[in-house]
This record gives structure tokens, C-alpha cells and sequence, in this order.
């Protein structure tokens, strides 16, 4: 089985970036839990490096 990401029929390519608009602790302390999505993928073998930041710029989407 090959272990991708696929967004509207094209391939991405490690490493992924994530960016979330909201309260950055609140966010965190969402995905950050025992038994969460963090603990789930670093099980699979997932690199995870999350960075807070007070700013975030998230580009308008253009697709369909």
C-alpha cells in the first residue's frame, strides 16, 4: 500500500504543511491528546512538528 496524499486528484509530496486559523493552544490541545490524530500517525511512523504562531496567512483558494 502507498501511503500518500491526494487533494482534488493531485499527488503531494512530503513534508506537508498544515496551517489552522483559530486559537493556537485550543487548536493544539485538540490534535495533541492521548489516543488523537498526533498519536495515530507517529504510530504509522509520521514525522510531527508543530509550530505555534500568533499569525498565520493562509492564501485564497482558486480550485473549483
Amino acid at each position: 500500500v502507498k501511503k500518500k496524499i491526494e487533494i482534488n486528484e493531485t499527488e503531494l509530496s512530503s513534508p506537508y504543511v498544515i496551517n489552522a486559523i483559530g486559537d493556537a493552544n485550543m487548536v493544539y490541545n485538540g490534535i495533541d491528546r492521548p489516543g488523537g490524530i498526533i498519536d495515530l500517525l507517529e504510530l504509522g511512523g509520521v514525522e510531527i512538528t508543530i509550530d505555534l504562531k500568533d499569525r498565520v496567512e493562509i492564501n485564497k483558494f482558486f480550485g473549483l
